[in-house]
């Protein structure tokens, strides 16, 4: 059942958040998610950049919160990445393993670190792709020919399955917003490392 009314969780057995990947947004739901559901109901979290040990945080049953991040787009891609917190217990991370294969999904075990995995790599070769435009305008065209028919396509496709082919197109399909919200707090998290530095480069108004 998918709802945006939280009060429909009460009877529950497991949920899964999906709202935008807004701290404060995500803070407030499983805040509120911690005093609807029953104690033992596991809270999952769709995010792909905030760390789970901070959302787990914010309830009383950080035992129970793991990250359960769907690639996007999900009717398409087979890979979840499965978040486990410092505190998230063993029963948690059984019980969202076997959810994830009894959706027909491929689930592995990513470590509570910005970005996870999938976006660890694949936000900084986005993030520097632009940088590339940024450097060699006008090139968008030369960039993004680049990018999607010679350089990346073959092994993005072969490692993560998605018809979406490169860095351009998966941040076409995730939407340029989405890159920039989902990587807002990785700096801080890292700052001995340069990947997570923003372009420049503006769009047209």
């Amino acid at each position: 059942k998918t709802t945006v009314d939280l009060e429909d969780m009460s009877a529950a057995d497991l949920v899964v958040e999906a709202a935008t990947d807004n701290q404060s947004i995500k803070f407030g739901i499983f805040k509120e998610l911690d005093t609807i559901c029953a104690t033992p109901v596991i809270l999952a979290t769709n995010t792909s950049s905030i760390p789970i040990g901070r959302i787990a945080a914010q309830t009383r049953r950080p035992d129970k919160v793991i990250g359960m991040h769907f690639m996007n787009p999900v009717p398409l891609m087979q890979l979840v990445e499965i978040i486990r917190g410092l505190a998230t217990g063993q029963d948690t991370l059984d019980v969202i393993m076997a959810l994830s294969t009894a959706l027909g999904k491929t689930p592995v075990e990513a470590a509570d670190y910005p970005g996870f995995i999938a976006n660890r790599i694949l936000m900084p070769m986005i993030n520097e792709a632009v940088f590339a435009l940024q450097e060699m305008r006008p090139g968008l065209e030369r960039v993004y020919f680049a990018l999607q028919e010679d350089l990346l396509k073959p092994r993005y496709e072969i490692h993560a399955r998605a018809p979406s082919g490169c860095a351009s197109t998966s941040a076409d399909w995730g939407s340029r917003w989405a890159c920039a919200a989902g990587t807002t707090g990785w700096p801080p998290a890292s700052p001995w490392s340069p990947r997570w530095s923003p372009s420049t480069t503006r769009g047209p108004p």
